[in-house]
């Protein structure tokens, strides 16, 4: 069952409330990271960094081996010697 379509009233203060809840919400994470210890400042820029660091090695990785590399080893090894 589909619920009965919104007023363009109701469509307006929808939005605004959910505005109004991101606003409230990025004014939480803001004081929240304003709180933080010198001790969890380091352990969540270290966290971002490791992040990084494992997104940059699976790229290197992905670069390291590309399809086409993989065929031409594969028909390497079935022509004859």
């Amino acid at each position: 069952m589909n619920p009965a379509p919104m007023t363009i009233a109701q469509q307006k203060d929808y939005v605004r409330r959910l505005v109004e809840g991101w606003t409230a919400a990025k004014a939480d994470q803001i004081e929240t990271a304003r709180r933080r210890t010198p001790a969890e400042r380091w352990v969540a820029a270290d966290r971002l960094m490791k992040g990084a660091q494992v997104f940059d090695e699976k790229r290197a990785l992905r670069r390291a081996s590309s399809g086409l590399i993989e065929q031409q080893r594969l028909f390497a090894k079935l022509r004859p010697a």
